[in-house]
C-alpha cells in the first residue's frame, strides 16, 4: 500500500515523538507513585446490592467468583493473603508486590482482574473500584481486617432482619441478632456472614521434567472460612517487628 504524506499522515509524520512521550507522561497523576509495603487494595463491587439482587443476600456463585478474583490478583501482584466478604475483596501486600508497587499498576490491574472474573463467571458485566490503604504498624493490619468483617457482618445481619422483620427502622446490631433468633432464622453458614481468608501457602507437588518425576516446592491459595486465617498470616510476617 502507498501511503500518501500529503495526506494527514504527514501531520503524524512531523510530530517528535520523544518530547511528547516526556511531556504527556508528566501530565499522567500518580503514575510515579510508589507505595511502601504493607498496604491493603480494596476492591468494592460497583451497585452488588441492584446488578446482583436474582442471587439472593449470599450466594455460592457469586462468593466464589469473588475468592477466585481474589486468588488471581493475590497471583498477579504477589501479594500474601487477601479477606473476601460480602461484594468486596481486601488484598492484603504484605512484601514486595510486583509492578514495582506503582499505585496506578496496582488499582487499575486489580479492578480489571476482578472486573473480568466475575463477569465471567457470573454473565454480568460486573464492575469494582480499587484504592489503597497505607499501614504503619501490624496492628493496624490485623485492625483493617477485624473493621471489614465487622462491616461485612453488619450488612448481612441487617439485610436479613429486613427480609424477616415488619420493622421499618434498624436497630443496634446485637438486638437485630436477637430478634433474628427469636424468631428461629438461621444465619447460614460461616463464610455467609464471616466471609473467607484467601492464603498463600507453599505446597509439594510431584512435577515432570525430561520424562522424569520430581518433586518441586510451588506457590497456591488455599481458602478458609472466616477472617482468623488472614489475621494469623499477618501475624506470621510480623512486619514491624
Amino acid at each position: 500500500m502507498c501511503i500518501d504524506v500529503n495526506s494527514d499522515v504527514s501531520k503524524l509524520l512531523e510530530l517528535n515523538v520523544c518530547m511528547l512521550y516526556e511531556f504527556f507522561k508528566s501530565r499522567e497523576v500518580f503514575s510515579l507513585n510508589r507505595i511502601t509495603s504493607p498496604f491493603a487494595i480494596r476492591l468494592d463491587g460497583v451497585r452488588f446490592s441492584r446488578k446482583l439482587s436474582s442471587f439472593g443476600i449470599r450466594s455460592r456463585e457469586v462468593h466464589n467468583a469473588l475468592t477466585e478474583s481474589a486468588i488471581e490478583i493475590c497471583r498477579e501482584l504477589n501479594c500474601e493473603c487477601a479477606y473476601v466478604v460480602s461484594d468486596e475483596i481486601n488484598v492484603i501486600c504484605l512484601r514486595n508486590p510486583y509492578y514495582s508497587s506503582r499505585h496506578e499498576k496496582l488499582v487499575s490491574i486489580s479492578a480489571s482482574i476482578a472486573s473480568a472474573i466475575t463477569s465471567n463467571r457470573l454473565g454480568i458485566p460486573l464492575y469494582f473500584d480499587s484504592r489503597i490503604v497505607k499501614f504503619r504498624s501490624d496492628k493496624e493490619i490485623s485492625m483493617y481486617v477485624l473493621y471489614r468483617a465487622r462491616v461485612g457482618f453488619n450488612n448481612y445481619i441487617s439485610k436479613l432482619y429486613h427480609t424477616y422483620s415488619s420493622d421499618r427502622g434498624t436497630p443496634r446490631l446485637r438486638d437485630m441478632i436477637e430478634k433474628l433468633r427469636s424468631l428461629g432464622v438461621d444465619l447460614g453458614e460461616e463464610w455467609m456472614y464471616l466471609g473467607s481468608s484467601v492464603i498463600k501457602t507453599q505446597i509439594v507437588k510431584r512435577v515432570t521434567v525430561n520424562n522424569r518425576e520430581v518433586v518441586k516446592n510451588v506457590w497456591s491459595y488455599t481458602i478458609h472460612n472466616g477472617y482468623v486465617k488472614c489475621i494469623e498470616c499477618i501475624a506470621k510476617f510480623n512486619i514491624f517487628g
